[in-house]
């Protein structure tokens, strides 16, 4: 496991952790909850791990909650990665800035991704019928890959 929760890491830091994320070759889990430096270096960052993410196969859960991940953030650089990833199977999205657009594009990914079975969302804003409304779509969707 690689847990880099709460920490506030810089660009070399980070560039370093993932030379030796990549190395490595028995991580499963990579956990990055509350990772939010300000927002350009968060998008930027954000867009190395997962690129490296994509090329390692051994990364089976990634916890990105409280990472400040908005809807332009999902739509443009996690969405895109959860069509793509191959061996995900967990991703903690908790706690982050989506709103039903974020939560739109999650969807649209999960549905062209077959090894992604646990999601977590969290979206404390939303008002309880459209959670519940969202809520279901992710029901129905999982239903239908089953």
């Amino acid at each position: 496991m690689l847990d880099l929760s709460w920490s506030a890491l810089s660009g070399a830091a980070l560039g370093a952790v993932l030379k030796a994320l990549e190395e490595n070759t028995s991580v499963r889990t990579v956990n990055l909850c509350g990772y939010a430096p300000p927002h350009e270096q968060r998008i930027s960052e954000l867009q190395r791990l997962l690129a490296l993410l994509e090329r390692k196969s051994g990364v089976r859960e990634l916890n990105l909650s409280y990472a400040g991940i908005d809807d332009a953030a999902m739509t443009q650089l996690v969405a895109p990665f959860i069509t793509r990833t191959k061996s995900l199977t967990t991703l903690n999205l908790a706690f982050n800035a989506l709103t039903e657009s974020g939560v739109s594009a999650l969807i649209a990914a999960l549905k062209e991704n077959r090894t992604v079975q646990n999601v977590v969302v969290q979206l404390p804003s939303m008002e309880e019928a459209r959670l519940a409304y969202w809520t279901e779509r992710l029901y129905m969707m999982r239903e239908r890959k089953a």
